[in-house]
């Protein structure tokens, strides 16, 4: 009886337990939620609306219901059909006329709650949507499609995905900028460490490289963000050479050397993989379009505003996420995936690479990121040691902070381990001070980090 008396007791206590987890996890989501809400409202007020526009801010709940906010902060919530009618008259009925229009700043979680969600809202409603970075347009909901700039679209499946996309594209490029490189048989087989600069031109020089060497070049650059331009045909790089047939590289090794070495590769898939720098039959020198302009502000973003155009806007989508490391899509808006092989797609890179000829200027059909997650840039930059991760290094120096606390116990037991030298034993005393060195410094940085938490507790009851 008694037995079963403590199990009953014990149940019960895990019970109240797991309640009181439960409650604050609710708490702490609605918290988060009333939060977004009230972002999306400091959101709204800042927005220069058209004319007969009502704005309002907007939030779905979990059970599929919709919390509506007006630029003073006054909420309604509308579950049905006919209450979602009403929004704008209840809470905007001095601008809600006739024909107006309702514009909502819903929040990140509501338009990625589901597809249910967002088709209860009224039709004709044009959707902004808010962030922690800024205020976007959603231009599609199936699939998701957010303007992030009149030259960036954005398609997105989850939040995470979203997330990930806009921190990498608000990262700077490096410490070294762009390393533009330029496949030319015959040149070095290695790059300088740091990227060179033209003060004439204000930007980055074009580095050529040895194709073969290509691989061990890119796993130099740790850290850094490498660009190449060639033209992706399955698993190769196809690229010109002067003079010769087109020569190509595996491409899935660059990407596994940018992997090992924490390197952002950028791949350009220009039609025919002319080079940068090189001189074609008209003598004028092939550029990446715009790549010196983007390179003003030392962001991706920049990077690819630079490389689209108000005629070419582009579509980013996020293709892969494994690990340490995400990749990228970026292509003109509306045009189809590369495809391998196609007759048309082989016309078209003919026609473009004319085109391109004549005007000396590298388009590419589309831009492969091949970039270090967020999560990984993270761990990155809290390593005080490059190879060593940050958790042990910051470890290391919390254990000397506390091993310095219990120091006369620890240096009682390092002197039995290894007791005091004596002048007797050693033929000078400079042969005496160095081997009191050696042990003061493997007691610092070994044996006091290594026994901080027996010894602390010890030296504080010696001093009671």
């Amino acid at each position: 009886m008694l037995r079963c008396g403590i199990t009953g007791g014990l149940v019960h206590v895990l019970a109240i337990s797991l309640m009181l987890v439960a409650s604050a996890v609710a708490g702490s989501g609605a918290r988060a939620a009333e939060a977004a809400l009230d972002l999306a409202v400091t959101r709204a007020q800042r927005l220069v609306a058209p004319a007969n526009t009502v704005v309002l801010a907007a939030a779905a709940s979990q059970e599929g219901h919709w919390t509506f906010a007006n630029l003073k902060g006054e909420r309604f919530t509308a579950a049905t059909p006919d209450e979602m009618k009403r929004v704008a008259s209840i809470l905007a009925p001095e601008v809600a006329t006739a024909g107006a229009k309702l514009l909502l700043v819903v929040t990140e979680a509501s338009v990625f709650a589901g597809e249910d969600a967002l088709a209860k809202l009224p039709r004709d409603t044009v959707l902004q949507l808010s962030t922690q970075i800024g205020v976007y347009a959603l231009t599609d909901t199936k699939p998701r499609r957010v303007r992030l700039s009149p030259r960036i679209e954005v398609e997105v499946v989850e939040r995470a995905a979203f997330d990930e996309v806009l921190l990498q594209l608000d990262r700077p490029l490096g410490g070294s900028g762009l390393r533009i490189l330029s496949l030319e048989p015959g040149a070095p087989a290695a790059l300088s460490p740091r990227a060179a600069f033209d003060d004439k031109s204000k930007g980055e020089i074009i580095e050529r490289i040895d194709p073969p060497r290509l691989k061990e070049a890119i796993g130099a650059l740790r850290g850094q963000t490498v660009l190449v331009t060639g033209r992706l045909d399955g698993r190769l790089l196809y690229f010109q050479v002067a003079g010769g047939p087109d020569r190509s590289v595996i491409a899935a090794e660059l990407m596994e050397a940018a992997r090992s070495a924490d390197v952002n590769l950028i791949i350009l898939d220009a039609p025919a993989g002319r080079q940068p720098g090189a001189r074609n039959w008209l003598w004028q020198r092939a550029a990446v379009k715009g790549v010196d302009a983007g390179l003003a502000d030392r962001r991706l973003e920049g990077l690819l505003e630079a490389l689209s155009s108000d005629a070419r806007p582009l579509s980013l989508k996020l293709t892969d996420a494994t690990g340490d490391r995400v990749t990228l899509l970026a292509m003109e808006i509306g045009a189809a995936a590369p495809s391998v092989g196609g007759i048309g797609e082989r016309l078209a890179r003919v026609a473009s690479d004319l085109t391109n000829t004549v005007t000396g200027r590298i388009e590419p059909a589309a831009i492969h990121l091949h970039l270090v997650s967020t999560s990984r840039q993270r761990e990155l930059d809290r390593r005080l040691v490059r190879w060593l991760p940050s958790w042990a290094s910051w470890g290391y120096l919390g254990l000397l902070l506390i091993g310095s606390a219990g120091a006369r116990a620890s240096w009682r037991w390092w002197s039995r381990i290894w007791p005091p030298e004596q002048a007797t034993e050693y033929p000078g005393q400079l042969g005496l001070q160095l081997a009191r060195g050696v042990r003061l410094l493997l007691y610092v940085a070994l044996f006091m980090p290594l026994t901080a938490l027996a010894a602390v507790p010890v030296a504080v009851l010696q001093r009671r």
